[in-house]
Order: structure tokens, then C-alpha cells, then sequence
């Protein structure tokens, strides 16, 4: 242990700590949590304390959960170039460290959301975790079909956030949320397996490109992005605190959406699969954007 003035810093602290938000996925867990704060004030049209807290906890939450599947994949990371370099596969954290930071970050994430919540909305919280750890984690592995149950549990963050600002309304005004991020959650994936494609052809996660070529696998984007872009339309057309400018702006968004990924997949002999990637994260984050912004 050094001092520096009055601080007292601890040799390897920084990187044990990046070390643990590598574990957790941090990144990926930020944009979950807005994604709950995205659908509390979807639900409430106002930004209050109480959906910036929720929102925390669900990042609280889903960092759990994140933890306990880098535990769940390391034999899995270790046969993979993408994956080879996190903590558990390198030994930068022991397993029973990375099994402890998971379940006592999963509990906690429960106990603030039914603290700040309310019980729906934990019942919510625990359907997404057991969906993500134990229906798509253990599917993984054996079949391609586990992407659903995946899309599933990456939709109901902003679930959860109606869910705590008790949200009514009709069935379909309570789903847009979710069908936005189920949506959004296959295209997603596709890319990922696009721009990986050598990496995942030949590792051992069942996949599209093991049974596919890249040509069809291309063409089950029409389908996905087409349910994505009228999914965006469907927010212009329901009663809500959204103004003309900001309706437009949504339409055009699933318009160049369309537009950009017929052209690239369908078009062209070489997509660009990374801005692709990046304008689909784009496009998702523009909309929920839309949904905060009306209400501040």
C-alpha cells in the first residue's frame, strides 16, 4: 500500500475494478438501465427521482445477471477470439469471487426494485434473470433457437420500468417498449455473428452460419428489420405527449433504417456489417431518446 499526498491508493486496485465491470458487462448493463428508464417514462410522460432510482437498480440487476453468465460461459469464452480475453478466462478473478459478485449483485438489484418499486415489477426482475441465466444460457449451447428466449429477456428491462411507474393503458401501448427492444434484439445478434463470422463458423455455440450461407442469412434480415421499423411507426400513432416534429423525426429514422439495410444486405457484394451495427444501435437509442425527451 502507497500514499499520494492524503490518498491512499492500493496497488492493482484500478484494474481489479475493471476487472469486476468487465465481469458485469458494465457497458451493455448502462444500456439496459436506460432502457428501464425509457420505459418508466414511457409509462408515467414525466422524468421523477423515482425512475432515475429504478433505473439504478436495474443496472444493479442486470449487472448481476451479467456476472453470473461470464461465470456460467468461461469454458465456452476461452474457445473463442472475441471472448478468450475476459476476466475468468485470463484468471484475473477467481470463480468463486465472480459467483459471489453475481449473486449478491442479483439480490440486491431485486431488493431495490421491490423497495422502489413495486411487486410486479420484481416478479419482472426475476423472470428476466431466470429467461437470461437459466432458459438462454443453458439453450446456448445446444441449439440456434436459444436466440429467442434471448430477444425475450434483452425486451423486458423497459418492461420492468412500466411495470414501477404502473403504467396502464391498452395492451398494445404496454407492449411497444418491448416489442421495440425484441425486435431490435435479432438484427443485433445477426450482426454480431456477421461481423464475427470466421469466430463463430467454427466455435461452439450453434448458430445461423453453420447451417446458412452468408447470402441467406442476409435475407432473414428483411423480416426483423421490416417489424423493427413499423414497431418505431406504431410510437407516431399513439396517444402520447410526442409533438408532430418529433413523430416525423421517429418515421424518418424507420424509413433510413429500412432503406440503409436493403441497400447494404441486398445491394451490395460487401456490407458494411460494423455501421451497420452501428446505425441499428443508433436508431434504437434515437428512439428511446424520443420517449425520455418529451417528458422533461
Amino acid at each position: 500500500m502507497a500514499e499520494v499526498g492524503d490518498v491512499v491508493v492500493f496497488p492493482g486496485f484500478a484494474e481489479k475494478l475493471r476487472d469486476r465491470m468487465q465481469l458485469a458487462k458494465l457497458t451493455l448493463c448502462l444500456q439496459v438501465a436506460f432502457s428501464s428508464l425509457f420505459g418508466f417514462i414511457y409509462a408515467a410522460q414525466a422524468v421523477s427521482l423515482q425512475a432515475v432510482l429504478v433505473s439504478l437498480a436495474v443496472l444493479i440487476l442486470a449487472c448481476g445477471a451479467a456476472s453470473l453468465n461470464s461465470y456460467q460461459e468461461r469454458s465456452r469464452d476461452a474457445l473463442m477470439r472475441r471472448t478468450r480475453n475476459r476476466p475468468l478466462v485470463r484468471k484475473k478473478l477467481t470463480e468463486q469471487h465472480a459467483l459471489l459478485q453475481a449473486v449478491f449483485l442479483i439480490l440486491l438489484g431485486l431488493l431495490l426494485i421491490f423497495q422502489l418499486a413495486n411487486f410486479k415489477a420484481l416478479l419482472a426482475g426475476i423472470a428476466a434473470v431466470l429467461l437470461y441465466n437459466f432458459v438462454y444460457t443453458s439453450m446456448k449451447g445446444l441449439t440456434l433457437y436459444a436466440l429467442l428466449p434471448g430477444a425475450a429477456c434483452g425486451a423486458m428491462p423497459p418492461y420492468i420500468g412500466y411495470l414501477a411507474a404502473e403504467g396502464d393503458g391498452t395492451f398494445l401501448r404496454a407492449f411497444l417498449p418491448v416489442l421495440l427492444l425484441f425486435f431490435w434484439q435479432v438484427p443485433h445478434f445477426f450482426l454480431v455473428l456477421l461481423n464475427h463470422k470466421q469466430d463463430y463458423a467454427s466455435g461452439p455455440v450453434p448458430n445461423l452460419l453453420q447451417g446458412l450461407s452468408e447470402p441467406a442469412l442476409r435475407r432473414i434480415f428483411l423480416p426483423w428489420i421490416a417489424a423493427l421499423a413499423m414497431t418505431m411507426l406504431a410510437f407516431t400513432v399513439m396517444p402520447s405527449q410526442l409533438g408532430v416534429f418529433m413523430r416525423s423525426l421517429i418515421a424518418v429514422n424507420a424509413f433510413v433504417l429500412c432503406g440503409l439495410f436493403g441497400v447494404q444486405l441486398f445491394l451490395s457484394k460487401q456490407p458494411a456489417y460494423r455501421s451497420l451495427f452501428r446505425y441499428l444501435n443508433f436508431s434504437l437509442l434515437f428512439m428511446m431518446v424520443a420517449g425520455c425527451w418529451v417528458a422533461v
